[in-house]
């Protein structure tokens, strides 16, 4: 099990490939070069926009404060969520401040997602041979051709040694949602409720939001699957540690954790993919 509060997790400026108007709170991550590889994370953006581009790995996004934009004038505002499937394209356009909870984990593809820590060694290196661009990276070649590519891609191929694939995408566009508008639901466990909000693809990606009474236990499992929760709101003990608004745990499949409500508290709860147990790894960057 592992547990990370604000102030033990890792801060992070602007993205890697994509400058301005971003920065990252890293809270959990997953192993490198695994079909099953993770990052969760809180993201502050300012008027931040990129090119249309597709990513080869699954995105939960949780708008958390403000509002942020896509094509097709789709808007996630405050409250809302948002499941954006591998392959899928996608343009975003933020306007003004906002706070993202973001989940980017493997699909079912398998192909797995390259660590931040990869993502940035590989565009340091790329820096020495050509330029980042507004999400582009631009190289010329030996005859002084010039070439562009969408900078994740070009870092993506730098660290796996090879041209990058895409799946066919499950969903033409991104899914968005608004959590509010979901029932919350008794559960077995006294002083426990859940909004059950989807079950995405065959590798069955969950996602849900769970309140617990002050003064009410929970019992989470990760029996079927590795499961993350992140805390919205209240106070809990689990175990030795107190959780609290941006606390973040983490429990590998099989492992059983137990949490007392001091306060009434509210989670989100995502069941991460059951992955093909073959992995694409590459060379570390």
């Amino acid at each position: 099990m592992q547990i990370v509060h604000e102030h033990t997790a890792q801060r992070r400026g602007e993205s890697a490939h994509r400058a301005g108007g971003i920065r990252f709170l890293s809270l959990l991550q997953g192993e490198e070069d695994t079909p099953g590889n993770f990052q969760l994370a809180l993201v502050h953006a300012h008027d931040f926009q990129t090119p249309r581009h597709r990513h080869n790995f699954d995105q939960v996004r949780i708008v958390l404060e403000g509002r942020f934009g896509f094509d097709r004038g789709q808007v996630q505002q405050a409250g809302m969520l948002g499941y954006f499937t591998e392959g899928t394209y996608y343009t975003q356009k933020a306007e003004g401040p906002s706070l993202t909870l973001l989940l980017q984990a493997g699909g079912v593809s398998g192909m797995g997602y390259m660590s931040d820590r990869q993502l940035r060694a590989a565009v340091s290196e790329l820096q020495r041979r050509g330029s980042f661009s507004d999400g582009v990276y631009t190289w010329f070649d030996a005859e002084g051709k010039k070439h562009n590519q969408d900078g994740y891609e070009a870092a993506w191929e730098l660290v796996r040694g090879r041209r990058i694939r895409y799946p066919q995408p499950l969903f033409e566009q991104p899914v968005l949602w608004r959590g509010e508008r979901f029932a919350w639901q008794a559960t077995a466990q006294a002083g426990v409720s859940i909004r059950r909000f989807a079950e995405f693809t065959g590798g069955r990606l969950s996602l849900a939001q769970v309140r617990v009474d002050v003064g009410a236990s929970m019992c989470i499992s990760a029996a079927e699957r590795e499961t993350l929760l992140y805390c919205l709101s209240g106070q809990a003990r689990l175990g030795q540690d107190m959780l609290r608004p941006v606390s973040a745990v983490r429990l590998l499949r099989g492992e059983v954790a137990h949490l007392e409500a001091l306060e009434t508290s509210e989670f989100y709860l995502f069941g991460l993919m059951q992955v093909p147990g073959a992995t694409e790894a590459g060379r570390r960057a």
